[in-house]
């Protein structure tokens, strides 16, 4: 009976131990701030009701540590369940929109009825996108091109009498390399006297850069051609003249460079052959006003060595002559 009182008395203490809510209420004030839409509804609602579980449990000053440890369970897998929505892509509108604005000023007066009644149909596809907020960026870019092809469609009432042509920047090519229209600029000219730049319309055809040599670039537009001429080379076909601006050959020598046999640059920027002094010192350039004073010194001194040369061949003379005239005497 004794040991039965004992058992009872440890249980009730075991049971008025305080609760230990330290990491619930933590991961609680971790996560309370958190907002509904951010996440999708199904699994917000779950972690709704997970997080007012968490804060009972925290409010109740007899909840147990069972009680504790389960709220903290079923918040950390209603955190862990969270789905953020995911935000749409931000769509541009804006190429349609000009090409829309631009596809307003033409007038049906000027293109035959077949041509602008598929324009006017691409016109109102487009608009119906532009209108449309949960239009998709394929949806965008499919209407502008179909708007473009329909713009570009339109045939004039007025006859085309002419295509004029600007060539491209690049006209010269090595075998192999694609073709650049950077620079290109095709021109629809008609009879009521309007200009219509055609560049993106118009198709070109006649060339071939897998084969080499001059050839004739043509120009398709409504029936109408043009032409223009671009010329392909194999590689290693650069002729001398076609060397850019700066190439070195690996033959070629380089300003101020010295060959071995004393030739070089003259300082001038020609080659030509190295003065030379005695040995195998070279002479400075006179254009250079440092080299000329040495130039000056060496001058000076061989001029000073020379003076003294002459001078004691004098004074040898004179001495010769001093002992000859005291042997007559």
């Amino acid at each position: 009976m004794a040991e039965i009182e004992l058992l009872g008395d440890a249980v009730d203490e075991t049971e008025d131990e305080k609760a230990d809510k330290t990491r619930l209420q933590a991961y609680y004030d971790e996560h309370k701030s958190k907002k509904q839409e951010d996440y999708t509804e199904k699994s917000w609602g779950i972690f709704a009701a997970a997080l007012a579980n968490a804060k009972s449990v925290l409010d109740n000053a007899d909840a147990t540590q069972t009680e504790v440890n389960a709220a903290l369970m079923a918040l950390e897998s209603a955190v862990s369940a969270l789905e953020a929505v995911v935000s749409p892509e931000a769509v541009d509108k804006t190429g349609l929109q000009t090409l829309y604005d631009e596809g307003c000023s033409k007038s049906e007066a000027e293109y035959t009825a077949d041509s602008f009644k598929v324009f006017e149909e691409a016109m109102a596809a487009a608009k119906a996108i532009l209108d449309n907020a949960d239009a998709t960026q394929e949806e965008v870019d499919a209407g502008y091109q179909n708007l473009k092809n329909a713009i570009y469609g339109l045939v004039r009432l007025a006859t085309l009498t002419e295509l004029k042509v600007t060539p491209p920047d690049k006209v010269e090519y090595i075998v192999g390399e694609e073709f650049d229209k950077t620079g290109l600029v095709i021109t629809a000219v008609y009879s009521d006297g309007v200009s219509w730049d055609v560049t993106e319309a118009a198709e070109l055809s006649g060339y071939d850069l897998t084969q080499a040599g001059e050839q004739t670039v043509t120009v398709s537009y409504q029936g109408m051609t043009a032409e223009f001429r671009i010329t392909v080379k194999k590689p290693g076909d650069q002729k001398p003249g076609d060397q850019k601006p700066g190439d070195q050959k690996p033959g070629d020598q380089k300003p101020g460079d010295q060959k071995p046999d004393g030739s070089g640059n003259n300082g001038s920027g020609q080659t030509g052959t190295g003065n030379k002094t005695s040995g195998t010192a070279k002479a400075p350039s006179t254009g250079d006003p440092a080299k000329l004073g040495i130039l000056i010194l060496v001058c000076t001194a061989s001029m000073f060595t020379a003076a003294v040369i002459i001078i004691s061949k004098k004074k040898r003379k004179r001495l010769a002559a001093g002992r000859r005239t005291r042997r007559r005497f």
